[in-house]
C-alpha cells in the first residue's frame, strides 16, 4: 500500500475526501498537506510506542573499552535487543547474550561488576526504558582488546514528502495500517479544539491506536474542551 492510499483510507473515513470531486479539491474538511503531516507523526507514534517497528540490525557495534555502560549509535531512538557476541572483528558469532536485566539485577549478580576486570565476552546485558540509547553490559569489557557484538535498536522513519506519497509504500508490515489510521484520525478530529464531540473521538481513536496494538490505555491529562453556555 503506498502512502497515499492509506492518507486517503484515513480521510475517508474521518468523512473529508471526495474522489469524485475536482483534482486539487478532493480533501475538504482537511486538506493534503495536513493529512502528511499527521502521517509522518503516526509513524513517530508508532515507533515510540513499538520500537521493533523500525530496526536495524547492527553485527559488528564494539563496546565501550573497560566500560559497563554503552552510549548507542547516534542514529538510535531506543535499544531493541543485544543477541550475541561477535568476535573481536566482529566476523565471528559466538555466545549469546542474555536479558534484559535490570541494573539492579546484575548488582545483585556481581556488587563490584563495574570494577571487576573486564572481558572479551559478554553474558548479560540490561536496559532502562528512561535511557533508551544506552546499554549496559556484564561483565566489564576488555581495556585493551576489541568486543564486538550483535544489536538491534529502533532508528527513525524518514521524513516524506507530498510530492512522493503516489509512490512511496508505506515503511510498516501491513498488520501496521491500522494503528497508523487511527493515530492519523486522532489528529485530525484534534483540529477544532472547541469541539467536544470531536474530543471525545479523538480519545476513541487514541484509544484504538493502543488497543490494536495490545497495549492498555492510559488517560492523559488533556482536558475536554468545555461547550459554551447560555445566559441562564
Amino acid at each position: 500500500m503506498t502512502v497515499e492510499e492509506l492518507i486517503i483510507q484515513a480521510a475517508m473515513e474521518f468523512g473529508g475526501y471526495d474522489a469524485d470531486a475536482e483534482t486539487g479539491e478532493e480533501y475538504a474538511r482537511v486538506l493534503l498537506p495536513q493529512w502528511v503531516y499527521f502521517f509522518n507523526n503516526s509513524l513517530k507514534q508508532l515507533l515510540g510506542t513499538r520500537p521493533d517497528t523500525h530496526v536495524k540490525f547492527v553485527k559488528t557495534f564494539q563496546l565501550t573499552a573497560n566500560e559497563t555502560r554503552h552510549a548507542l549509535p547516534d542514529d538510535c531512538v531506543h535499544f531493541v535487543n543485544m543477541t550475541r557476541n561477535t568476535g573481536v572483528a566482529g566476523a565471528t558469532p559466538g555466545e549469546p547474550i542474555k536479558g534484559p536485566k535490570t541494573i539492579e539485577d546484575l548488582g545483585v549478580l556481581d556488587s563490584g561488576w563495574h570494577s571487576d576486570t573486564g572481558v572479551t565476552v559478554m553474558e548479560f546485558f540490561a536496559f532502562n526504558k528512561k535511557a533508551p540509547d544506552v546499554v549496559w553490559t556484564y561483565p566489564r569489557v576488555h581495556a585493551s582488546t576489541a568486543v564486538m557484538v550483535e544489536i538491534e535498536y529502533a532508528y527513525p522513519f524518514d521524513e516524506y514528502l507530498e510530492d512522493d506519497i503516489s509512490t512511496d509504500d508505506i515503511p510498516v508490515e501491513a498488520q501496521f495500517e491500522q494503528p497508523l489510521k487511527m493515530w492519523m484520525k486522532k489528529q485530525a478530529f484534534e483540529i477544532d479544539t472547541d469541539s467536544l464531540p470531536d474530543w471525545n473521538l479523538s480519545i476513541r481513536f487514541e484509544k484504538s491506536f493502543y488497543s490494536s496494538l495490545g497495549i492498555e490505555f492510559q488517560t492523559g491529562s488533556t482536558i475536554a474542551p468545555q461547550k459554551e453556555r447560555g445566559n441562564d
